[in-house]
């Protein structure tokens, strides 16, 4: 089994056509995607504005199949 892995902080308010293109890209060479989101150890701020459950929906919002971890 080929496992794809994407590391990305997806630190915006909607997965752009950019993240959906990458994500689409790994699915199709891979039988499971696994995705790692970034945090940063403070509180919200302006460069990172979504906390990590409001960017895991989003993620499994479009695509349910992948893991975010």
């Amino acid at each position: 089994m080929k496992i794809g892995i994407i590391i990305a902080r997806f630190q915006t308010p909607y997965l752009h056509e950019g993240h959906v293109s990458l994500i689409r890209h790994v699915k199709k060479r891979n039988n499971k995607v696994v995705v790692f989101l970034g945090s940063c150890e403070t509180k919200l701020t302006i460069n990172n504005p979504l906390d990590y459950e409001s960017r895991k929906a989003m993620v499994l919002g479009a695509f349910p199949e992948v893991d975010v971890h």
